[in-house]
């Protein structure tokens, strides 16, 4: 009988000894866990803020080539002589060594005097940046660009299914010797389908990158299972961040894997959200 409730009460306690042990293993491995959550949050974050210092570098750099370009004498020239056929070759020369998908130039009221790819005349005055340039200002944005403008500059092919397109634009005033406005200068570089930026931010950031035209991805470097790019594809996450224009960090399923993202808010130069910019590291290297 002794032996007995000796035997039992080893048991209890090597019972409790397990039950304990495994209760620690368990708490470690939920504490590791968040704290591994946490570091990739923080990791996340850091790495989301370099890709959208990308983008900003990026509209810096097309912001300084369009005052360049508004800047040249032969533009100048070009627009006080109305000599379209000139200045239409001088912009596509120029647009091809900057990586612009169009350069537009227009008279003091707003018609356009010559584009990239000789496209029609028209107006562009109603274009806010286009606006501010003709009262002497030089500025950038990201904007949805209509379908109108695009067909005039024969990009309407490259938005795919989306009736707008996004782009990283800019605009500067031309002014005669006497620094009298007599035109202005718009520019940019649409992103639907544009590669060069998502990459570059990939080659040097790693992880995977996108851009967003309201809640679809427009531009990526997330791959598909087959390794072709996510594109064109809705991100259902990225709809609260359009309302509330704050971000968001947090689990993300895109091309059949999860994705620790963040996805911040792209705004307009009025301020308005039209899209988004996200990133991510994939779940697996996070846990």
């Amino acid at each position: 009988m002794r032996l007995s409730l000796r035997t039992s009460l080893i048991g209890a306690i090597v019972v409790a000894v397990i039950l304990i042990f495994l209760a620690s293993l368990l708490s470690a491995r939920i504490v590791l866990g968040h704290d591994l959550f946490a570091l990739g949050r923080t990791e996340v974050t850091s790495q989301a803020n370099a890709f959208n210092g990308y983008v900003s570098s990026r509209l810096q750099q097309i912001r300084l080539l369009v005052a360049e370009e508004a800047a040249s004498d032969a533009v100048r020239r070009a627009l006080q002589t109305h000599n379209a056929d000139r200045l239409s070759d001088a912009l596509s020369t120029a647009a091809g060594a900057a990586g612009f998908s169009f350069l537009t130039v227009a008279g003091e009221g707003g018609e356009v005097i010559a584009r990239t790819y000789a496209g029609p005349g028209g107006s562009i005055a109603s274009q806010p940046l286009v606006s501010k340039a003709l009262l002497g200002e030089t500025t950038s944005g990201i904007a949805l660009l209509s379908p109108a403008f695009l067909r005039s500059e024969n990009l309407n092919l490259q938005i795919g299914n989306q009736k707008q397109g996004l782009a990283l634009i800019a605009a500067a005033c031309v002014t005669d010797r006497q620094g009298r406005t007599i035109g202005a200068v718009y520019g940019g570089v649409l992103l639907n389908h544009y590669y060069d930026l998502v990459d570059e931010a990939t080659r040097a950031i790693g992880g995977a990158s996108a851009l967003l035209d309201g809640d679809t991805i427009v531009s990526s470097s997330i791959q598909n299972p087959d390794g072709t790019r996510v594109v064109d594809a809705r991100v259902a996450r990225a709809d609260a961040v359009l309302q509330s224009g704050q971000p968001y960090v947090g689990a993300d399923d895109e091309g059949g894997v999860t994705y620790l993202a963040r996805i911040d808010p792209l705004l307009d130069a009025n301020g308005h959200v039209v899209g988004a910019s996200w990133y991510g590291l994939p779940m697996s290297q996070i846990t």
